[in-house]
């Protein structure tokens, strides 16, 4: 890939190329380069079907660097891709990259967004499944792999609750 890029700088499908050279790069632990490679494809090829994948692997980095600013741009980004499953995990990160930055409101935010879109994947007719307010939740109206996607943003809305609840009496004490 890299040989591949340097002959040829200018080739309209480099963005492929790129991305597999930052997956070897990531793959093998090179993860500064992988890092250059994926902002370099969002930079120069933001509209590529890459492009979504990329800023999710960046926020991946960006958490680990524990850079909570730069992880949210790129949660946001990878969010604007044309994969609902990967806009969704996108989603859960920038809850908790918003938990980080005790952005409490933004964090909930994302977290019942992440929780409407994959009910209404699941439901055909719409978040109530087109019977209203009153319908049911069930975790039995997912694959199993959805559902503990979803159970696991439930956790963490529950936990974001709970702390926001003993933030409140904290501040209720000072």
């Amino acid at each position: 890939y890299e040989r591949l890029l340097a002959l040829y700088p200018d080739r309209a499908e480099n963005h492929a190329a790129l991305y597999q050279l930052a997956r070897a790069y990531w793959e093998t632990g090179r993860t500064d380069e992988a890092v250059a490679r994926l902002t370099q494809l969002r930079a120069k090829y933001p509209r590529s079907a890459y492009a979504a994948e990329a800023a999710f692997r960046l926020g991946e980095h960006a958490v680990a660097t524990r850079d909570f600013l730069q992880a949210v741009e790129s949660f946001q980004k990878a969010q604007s891709g044309s994969d609902p499953a990967l806009a969704e995990s996108a989603g859960y990160q920038l809850g908790w990259a918003y938990l980080n930055l005790q952005e409490y409101r933004q964090a909930a935010d994302a977290f019942v967004s992440v929780l409407d879109a994959s009910v209404r994947r699941a439901s055909p007719g719409g978040a109530a499944g087109g019977r209203g307010p009153a319908a049911t939740f069930s975790l039995a109206q997912f694959s199993e792999p959805d559902a503990v996607f979803v159970s696991e943003v439930i956790k963490a809305l529950l936990e974001l609750g709970v702390f926001m609840s003993e933030l409140a009496a904290f501040d209720d004490l000072v």
